[in-house]
């Protein structure tokens, strides 16, 4: 059975550790990223804390109160996640309310992380920072944040460098090539002697929230109708999750039309539903509901019957009211006729007339119903009598009832005609079912017999429509010939027409008409194909041997399609009145499409280099020995680099581009995600991090957009 996976969401509770005091050493270490922040001591070995660079507002009706959340506090509130903003514009600080403390709010991101760390007790915090920045920092950007740490905060010194340098330096890194795949873009690197030649590095516009979002947009695209949204954060969960990078993606896509393949790849995704559960009811519980719908309609029944009743009466009456005024008015004369009529509603005695016929009708049709009859014979009067005791309107009315009888006649024969249809069809069924529970050995044979005699005349008359759209084919020059043999006929019985009176015996025989089946486009009849289906219907209930993939057209079926294979899968078979299974989605495609991005972007309508194409245009512009240095370590960090397959498809790709007698390397990160945080906190040991810092006293006489060039951090432009 085909493992189900429920879909996954970020949730859970808020982090409430808050330190009492701050550590020995000073140094606070802070991995700013766009998509978590994690910070700590740098005489800790792990970062204490690790939560998205999310800011929200949250309202409390009841105390009246906003509240600024940060971080996994957002996660508390299901209204605060859905409002919260990050302080980044692509992977650079950019909403600054949100980032440090403002008039609008009394918390902010680093309120959040300076509170927790046990360090804002006073207007001052007097702890050094280590902060990352991401990639080519713009000076104004650095110059903010500067001045708001040493304005705000009143720090004493600030150091600034770039994730993926302290992931790089963590893991060994002296010279190589770093693949940076960040959260909103991915950055190529070339390192030497442990210092980055950032005017050589690339940037790829895509990262992990251009994925989620394309994921989402694929998924939004298959299932445009499913019942249940799927939010931001549990595609994300679904990408981290399920999808992985192929090796060979054009080949492996191929595979995926493979059924047995598909069933495997196949993930099927559960979504939260709520079944309706019905009250079970006990068998006295159900009888006494049943008797009490019956009485009730018993009721409507006699009050329709009450209504109906005292309508036919109001007919009869008003009926014989105008057959008396009728009377009345037969022997007066004209001015008292019209006024008498006018008095009762009517123009003239035609519309009396209609009127009383009208209400004749209404009142027998009234009464066969009640009597059980469905409708009234009709009878035909005039018919029997001799057209010279009939005047000019007798006569018009006497055609009109002879229509009236031939058109009566003919329905009650359809009618008698279908009931007998209906009747051997009946027939037909109850003998055929006898003889399968009977014989069935003999009944499945002569099933299979019809099928197969079946399929020859059906295929017979594809390969006869193939000829014919072959002008040079034996069946097409067959069939030119007899349409003009047809009209040499035609015309020379014009010719003779006038000259000789011949009769024109011309389709008495059934034979006649040959030749027009043979000039006709021969296609299958919708009754062959729906005998067909029928027998192939009853093999597939009664016939072990047979399967779907035996029919004649299984393709034409929907739920053998491709379409239908990809959005519900092949396995187990989709049941439109399962609740469950209409709350599931189908990864599979989608599993590979969205990483392969990184390698082929015109995928996504990015017009940009691959990561393997910058890594080799990157290396072309090095001598030999450089070039041989860094692709000899070739360095994945990044949250998308944990994706399956991630750096031995680089390392494959990269190999058919590369000259076959040069050696190349390509390694990932320990751990792509925390991994910066610990190089930040192994190089705040060194002598390079001393001279490194920026001091309180530097930034007053230098200004905000000074900085200090060291290896871990961007160069002066």
């Amino acid at each position: 059975m085909q493992t189900i996976y429920n879909v996954r969401d970020v949730l859970f509770e808020a982090d409430n550790i808050v330190f009492s005091k701050a550590y020995e050493d000073p140094l606070i270490l802070i991995d700013n990223g766009s998509w978590q922040c994690r910070a700590g001591y740098a005489s800790e070995k792990e970062p204490r804390m690790v939560f998205d660079s999310v800011v929200s507002t949250y309202r409390d009706r009841r105390q009246m109160r906003t509240y600024t959340l940060v971080g996994n506090d957002t996660l508390v509130e299901p209204m605060a996640r859905q409002m919260a903003k990050s302080p980044f514009d692509f992977n650079v600080v950019a909403n600054w309310d949100l980032m440090v403390r403002n008039i609008y709010s009394t918390e902010s991101l680093l309120d959040y992380v300076f509170l927790k760390m046990g360090v804002s007790g006073s207007e001052k915090v007097e702890h050094p920072l280590l902060m990352t920045e991401p990639v080519c920092n713009p000076n104004y950007t650095r110059g903010v944040m500067s001045e708001l740490l040493f304005e705000c905060y009143c720090l004493p010194s600030v150091c600034y460098g770039i994730d993926s340098f302290f992931s790089f330096y963590y893991n060994g890194g002296v010279d190589g090539i770093i693949v940076s795949v960040g959260n909103n873009t991915t950055h190529v690197i070339p390192v030497l002697n442990g210092s980055g030649n950032l005017s050589a590095s690339k940037r790829i516009s895509w990262g992990g929230i251009q994925s989620t979002e394309y994921f989402l947009k694929l998924f939004q695209l298959k299932y445009p109708n499913f019942p249940q949204k799927m939010t931001f954060t549990q595609a994300q969960c679904l990408l981290h999750d399920h999808a992985y990078v192929s090796l060979s993606y054009n080949d492996e896509i191929k595979t995926f039309l493979d059924p047995d393949v598909l069933i495997v790849k196949d993930r099927i995704i559960q979504f939260p539903c709520i079944e309706m559960i019905s009250n079970l009811k006990t068998e006295e519980e159900v009888a006494r509901l049943a008797e009490k719908r019956r009485e009730a309609g018993r009721r409507l029944q006699k009050q329709a019957q009450k209504t109906r009743l005292e309508k036919l009466l109001q007919k009869e009456k008003d009926m014989a009211y105008y057959i008396e005024l009728q009377e009345t008015i037969k022997f007066k004369d004209k001015k008292f006729i019209i006024e008498k009529l006018e008095s009762e509603g009517f123009a003239d005695e035609i519309e009396l007339a209609s009127t009383i016929k009208r209400l004749d009708t209404a009142i027998k049709r009234a009464k066969n119903k009640e009597s059980g009859h469905d409708s009234e014979t009709p009878s035909f009067p005039l018919l029997d009598v001799p057209d010279s005791e009939l005047d000019e309107a007798g006569l018009k009315q006497k055609k009109h009832q002879k229509l009236m009888k031939s058109n009566y006649e003919a329905r009650m024969r359809i009618k008698a005609e279908k009931q007998v249809e209906k009747a051997r069809n009946e027939e037909i069924e109850r003998l055929d079912e006898e003889k399968r529970l009977n014989d069935f050995e003999n009944w499945l044979e002569e099933k299979r017999k019809a099928r197969n005699c079946l399929l020859e005349k059906i295929k017979e008359k594809r390969k006869l429509k193939a000829e014919l759209n072959d002008r040079k084919s034996i069946a097409s020059q067959i069939r030119m010939k007899n349409i003009a043999s047809l009209a040499s006929d035609q015309s020379s019985k014009r010719k003779r027409k006038k000259a000789i009176e011949v009769e024109d015996t011309f389709g008495a025989n059934d034979e006649d008409w040959a030749i027009y089946r043979d000039i006709v486009n021969t296609s299958e009849s919708d009754e062959d194909n729906n005998n067909l289906q029928y027998l192939e219907s009853q093999l597939m209930l009664y016939d072990p041997t047979f399967a779907k993939s035996d029919a004649l057209d299984p393709d034409k079926d929907s739920a053998n399609s491709w379409i239908h294979m990809f959005y519900r899968g092949v396995y187990p078979p989709f049941d439109p009145n399962d609740i469950q299974q209409s709350y599931q989605l189908h990864l599979n495609v989608e599993r590979i499409r969205v990483p392969e991005i990184y390698f082929e972007p015109n995928i996504a309508g990015l017009d940009q280099a691959s990561i393997v194409e910058v890594i080799s245009d990157i290396l072309s512009r090095f001598d030999i020995s450089d070039s041989q240095r860094m692709a000899d370590n070739i360095f994945c960090t990044g949250g998308a680099s944990l994706l399956k397959n991630f750096s031995l498809r680089i390392e494959k790709d990269f190999r058919a581009l590369w000259p076959a007698d040069r050696s190349i390397c390509v390694r990932q990160a320990k751990d792509p995600l925390i991994d910066a945080w610990k190089g930040m906190q192994q190089w705040c040991h060194t002598e390079e991090y001393k001279k490194s810092f920026i001091t309180r006293q530097e930034y007053l006489e230098m200004g905000s957009e000074y900085m200090k060039e060291h290896g871990m951090g961007n160069v002066k432009t």
